[in-house]
């Protein structure tokens, strides 16, 4: 089997975060230094502002594939998911691709539950639903998801984590798993 290698990095927030430029920077460097197959942003990484692109021609500098999950933070500032999936040149906000036999999974955990709901959006639609449960039975290799938002749901004292149908996501990858035991979600 081929060995892959990606990086990846979370929360970058470049519009709070007085260094974000030199960390991106040194993040990119390294990883071409190690020759990755690919890199992965894991969303908070920046507002779709005019100003920020500057800081988006950093991570787009890397030579090797590159790709973006929308965490929730990208909406702040009054833009859209929307704005930000465009920004950051996506079609959609979860897709999936392969690599050195992995099928790989992005999920977009900010969609809305409740349409009238205040906040942030913590919670996988049902249409996106349906598009995993495509994406895992025409897989014929092990499976990696990334998502900003976690699939497990847990409380601290004063927030809620994780996408509210928590439960209904990781029944479908328990059952997937149990299923197909060599094409498994590892990740």
């Amino acid at each position: 089997k081929e060995k892959l290698r990606f990086g990846v990095c979370a929360d970058v927030h470049k519009d709070i975060m007085h260094d974000a430029d030199e960390r991106l920077q040194e993040f990119i460097d390294a990883a071409e230094t190690e020759q990755l197959d690919f890199l992965i942003q894991l969303g908070d990484f920046c507002r779709p502002y005019n100003y920020n692109r500057e800081f988006l021609s950093i991570w787009e500098s890397y030579s090797q594939n590159k790709y973006h999950v929308i965490g929730n933070h990208e909406m702040d500032g009054g833009t859209s998911r929307e704005k930000a999936i465009e920004y950051r040149n996506m079609k959609t906000g979860y897709y999936s691709f392969e690599k050195k036999g992995f099928h790989f999974i992005v999920l977009d955990g900010n969609d809305k539950k409740d349409p009238e709901a205040k906040g942030y959006k913590q919670f996988i639609g049902p249409e996106q639903v349906e598009w995993l449960k495509a994406e895992l039975a025409k897989t014929k290799v092990p499976v990696v998801i990334f998502s900003h938002q976690g699939l497990a749901h847990y409380s601290s004292a004063d927030q809620e984590y994780g996408v509210e149908n928590h439960k209904q996501i990781q029944q479908m990858l328990e059952a997937h798993n149990s299923q197909y035991p060599r094409k498994k979600v590892v990740g």
